[in-house]
C-alpha cells in the first residue's frame, strides 16, 4: 500500500505489537519489508554500541539509523559511529552538557519541583548506563527526594564516577530497567 504514495522515508521498528519495548528488535523482518517497499526504510531498534550497528548493517543494511534510546543511554554513541574517538575529560564535559540541556528545558516547561523530578529521575534509567556501575548511578538518583539533592546528585555522579569509555552491545536483561536495582 505504502508503494502508492510520495514518501520520502519508511522508519521501521521491527518488533511485534505484543513485544512493546521488551525483547529484542528483529533485523530479519525489517529485511523482509524493504524488499517490499520501493522507499527508503530507516531502522530503527537496539543500537546500544558499535557491535550492534555492524550486526545490523550486515543483516539488513538500512538507508539510514533512528539510534533512540541508545543515544539516551550512551550520549557519545552517535559520534562514535561516525569515527569520532572521545577522551573521558571531553566525555564527562559533553555528558553536563547534555544533563544540563535536557534539565534547563525540564525546569522551563514544567511547574513544581515534584514535576520536574519525575521527568529527570526516569531519564537516569538510560543515563546510568555511561557510567561502569550503573546501578550504583541509578540508585544515588532515585534516592534523592528535592531537587537540590538531585542537583548534587547528578553533579557528583557525573564529576566522578568511572565512565566506560565504550558502549556496550544490547541485553534484554537490564536489571535498571526490569527495577531489579536493589
Amino acid at each position: 500500500i505504502l508503494n502508492n504514495y510520495p514518501i520520502h522515508d519508511i522508519i521501521l521498528h521491527p518488533r511485534t505489537g505484543s513485544q512493546l519495548y521488551r525483547g529484542s528488535a528483529k533485523p530479519e523482518i525489517f529485511s523482509e519489508v524493504k524488499n517490499l517497499t520501493k522507499h527508503r526504510i530507516i531502522y530503527n531498534g537496539d543500537i546500544y554500541s558499535h557491535e550492534d550497528y555492524l550486526k545490523v548493517r550486515q543483516i539488513c543494511d538500512p538507508a539510514g539509523w533512528m539510534i533512540g534510546r541508545g543515544a539516551l543511554r550512551y550520549p557519545f554513541l552517535p559520534s562514535m559511529l561516525k569515527g569520532q574517538d572521545w577522551e573521558e575529560s571531553s566525555m564527562r564535559k559533553s555528558l553536563e552538557g547534555f544533563h544540563e540541556y535536557i534539565s534547563h528545558d525540564a525546569m522551563t516547561r514544567l511547574q513544581g519541583r515534584v514535576q520536574i523530578l519525575d521527568r529527570m529521575k526516569p531519564i537516569w534509567a538510560y543515563m546510568c548506563h555511561v557510567f561502569q556501575d550503573p546501578l550504583k548511578a541509578y540508585r544515588r538518583i532515585r534516592k534523592t527526594h528535592t531537587i537540590e539533592e538531585y542537583t548534587s546528585a547528578s553533579s557528583e555522579i557525573i564529576s566522578h564516577y568511572p565512565i566506560k569509555l565504550k558502549s556496550e552491545p544490547f541485553s534484554e536483561k537490564n536489571p535498571v530497567m526490569d527495577g531489579n536495582f536493589e
